[in-house]
């Protein structure tokens, strides 16, 4: 959480949020570089350039900044989640195909997001706000994820499948490649996001044939034209 000063002249918002950014984005490449025991705080305010106490001004301490780095991360990460969704929405094949490409596009990020939340999760006292954060996160995904694939269903464009499992396999196939590129280095990332789109599409039985016998349904003007 971020803290507050108890004396003196406050700065303006703008400035300390921006600090308080600036300082959680480098705590949160250290502790993926890292982790968080060999991370200290002197660490992080030399990586930023500045004292070690400036960082006392917004974090009462490295729990403290290790909590709010992950809760920011998760909203930023939200954040470009539901631009995808907005852009997309009578469009459920172009929205999945999205979110396939958004999560490769930020591929850095959650790359972190997944290396501190298995530090997160090992033996010391939990947060009741990052735990809301992390379910946030998740909850988020597949709402997305299952609202599109029952539109596409209601539209003729996917095959009648089980929602619930498809939207289960997709969202656990994404954590796993992830969690993969963490454990081996030379894990290809991209080609295998990739293979999950290409079986995301066989699982729900898609092709851009059958987009066109939907398009042609909707519109037949546009058939007797052509």
């Amino acid at each position: 959480m971020i803290g507050r000063r108890k004396t003196g002249r406050s700065k303006p918002s703008d400035d300390r949020n921006g600090r308080a950014d600036a300082f959680m984005k480098t705590a949160l490449r250290l502790f993926a570089e890292r982790d968080y025991s060999a991370v200290t705080m002197q660490d992080i305010a030399r990586a930023c350039r500045a004292n070690h106490s400036l960082i006392y001004y917004y974090f009462r301490n490295k729990k403290a900044l290790f909590n709010a780095a992950i809760e920011h991360l998760i909203a930023t990460t939200i954040a470009h989640y539901e631009q995808v969704a907005a852009k997309h929405p009578g469009d459920p094949v172009a929205l999945l195909d999205d979110w396939i490409d958004t999560n490769i596009k930020l591929q850095s990020e959650l790359r972190m997001l997944v290396k501190v939340l298995f530090d997160y999760a090992g033996p010391r006292r939990r947060s009741v706000s990052v735990d809301k954060a992390i379910k946030r996160f998740y909850d988020y995904d597949r709402q997305v994820i299952a609202r599109t694939i029952r539109q596409g269903v209601d539209l003729g464009l996917f095959e009648r499948v089980d929602v619930d499992r498809v939207t289960s396999f997709i969202s656990s196939q994404i954590d796993g490649i992830f969690f993969g590129a963490m454990m081996r280095a030379n894990d290809n990332l991209v080609r295998k996001m990739e293979e999950l789109r290409h079986f995301m599409w066989v699982l729900l039985g898609y092709s851009a044939r059958r987009k066109r016998a939907v398009g042609r349904r909707a519109n037949p003007r546009r058939r007797s034209a052509a």
